[in-house]
């Protein structure tokens, strides 16, 4: 390659600039970029919200609400009148993440919304009446004391003793997760319930991506959900010479 060769290839990569990829986390988040480019993710984790206090039962229930939209609130330097954006998730969700650029919403809980008499069988002893629900999902489900129900309080070895009590699980010899339910005698049937459980395995569902791009200057974004939202987002690196 002769001097004039070089010269040219150095007059051609001299207005290049590489971007490359920052990230911050809050919610809000707060950043200052010198490009507008979409940005390369917005993860937001989300869970359930869970109302009242104290051991839930049929008389002293406490509700549990997942999850439907998460709106993404974008800014400037004035953040008194943001831009929204409302990302449907397509159903109720009760845990897990949304990457809202990409699409991918990751779920680590379940939730099932019943009636008491949506039950697959009944027994009634006589000082507690004994609900079953069957196949429920075709998703393993953990047995563990993360599992909340709005009118139940979890208990997964002492069955007899507990009262107003259930828990969740997932046969060993086949995937089929069952809800038990303990409750005093009495309790209306026609009582609605919500019950979570965190899932064995994340699962991965494919939403429609949302553009959002960053602006030049400062930037702050945040979400109605109560989590650590991650950004990562391009800026401007070392100038080629």
């Amino acid at each position: 390659m002769n001097l004039r060769d070089l010269l040219r290839l150095r007059a051609a990569g001299a207005g290049k600039v590489e971007l490359v990829e920052k990230t911050v986390t809050g919610n809000p988040t707060a950043f200052t970029t010198a490009v507008a480019k979409n940005l390369r993710s917005l993860v937001i984790p989300f869970t359930y919200t869970w109302e009242g206090s104290g051991n839930p039962t049929p008389q002293n229930q406490r509700p549990i609400s997942g999850v439907s939209a998460i709106t993404v609130f974008h800014s400037g330097a004035d953040i008194s009148h943001p831009e929204e954006v409302t990302v449907s998730l397509g159903d109720v969700y009760y845990g897990g993440s949304l990457d809202a650029v990409s699409g991918v919403l990751t779920l680590d809980r379940i939730g099932f919304t019943k009636r008491i008499s949506d039950y697959s069988n009944k027994t009634v002893f006589d000082d507690i009446v004994y609900y079953v629900f069957e196949r429920l999902t075709d998703l393993e489900v953990r047995n563990n004391s993360s599992q909340i129900c709005s009118i139940a309080k979890y208990s997964w070895n002492d069955q007899t003793q507990v009262i107003d009590h259930f828990y969740m699980y997932t046969s060993p010899s086949e995937v089929r997760t069952r809800l038990l339910l303990y409750l005093l005698p009495g309790a209306d049937e026609s009582t609605e319930f919500t019950a979570v459980a965190p899932l064995a395995e994340p699962l991965v569902v494919q939403l429609e991506p949302a553009e959002l791009a960053a602006l030049v200057g400062e930037n702050h974004l945040w979400t109605d959900t109560s989590g650590e939202n991650t950004v990562v987002y391009l800026d401007k690196g070392d100038v080629g010479s």
